[in-house]
């Protein structure tokens, strides 16, 4: 499948633009805000002589890693953007994936291009990082996988670390959607 996406990073009232030939996909938009965010605990820790910094534009630096496919391990994933860039970049280099990560509100939303048959099923769709018990999060996946993991080994599977996420993901993302096709659908035969 196509992995390349362009990303949008809400933080501090700014937004920031980066594109991704590796970062589409289903987990590692997830693996992404996690790195975000941790860089912001340390950007935030009261130790720090400067407060108030942004995170988002050190993403430039993160490397793959065991969270992505073994060929781009240690390989920088993103290229800073200019908003302007954005749509033809998109256009261009056919990004299947529109990402945003908003770290104010601690969610990652995807935004799926329209003519990807392997994404037809899929409608945009966003999520917390952490959820509440219940609810479809980025914590939820990750629980998802480890599962699948877990399953695999028992069953004599051997996958790796990413395609194993990237399948849970794949899956507990399209259960979110059809849930939230199903409710919308039942929001609109109620209105009439």
């Amino acid at each position: 499948m196509n992995t390349k996406a362009i990303y949008t990073v809400h933080e501090n009232g700014k937004e920031h633009y980066f594109f991704s030939e590796h970062a589409g996909g289903f987990s590692y938009p997830f693996a992404v805000a996690d790195f975000l965010h941790s860089l912001k605990g340390v950007l935030n820790d009261p130790m720090s002589p400067q407060k108030g910094l942004c995170a988002a534009p050190m993403l430039e630096q993160m490397k793959g890693n065991y969270l992505f496919p073994e060929e781009i391990e240690g390989k920088e994933l993103f290229t800073a953007v200019k908003k302007e860039q954005m749509f033809q970049l998109a256009v261009k280099e056919q990004a299947s994936f529109g990402i945003e990560i908003d770290m104010e509100q601690d969610t990652v939303s995807f935004h799926f291009r329209e003519g990807e048959e392997e994404l037809q099923e899929f409608c945009d769709i966003g999520f917390p990082r952490h959820g509440e018990r219940g609810e479809y999060s980025g914590e939820t996946f990750y629980y998802a996988a480890d599962n699948l993991r877990v399953k695999n080994m028992m069953d004599g599977i051997e996958m790796s670390i990413s395609a194993e996420n990237e399948e849970a993901y794949r899956s507990m993302i399209l259960k979110a959607v059809q849930k939230q096709t199903e409710e919308q659908s039942t929001g609109m035969s109620q209105q009439m």
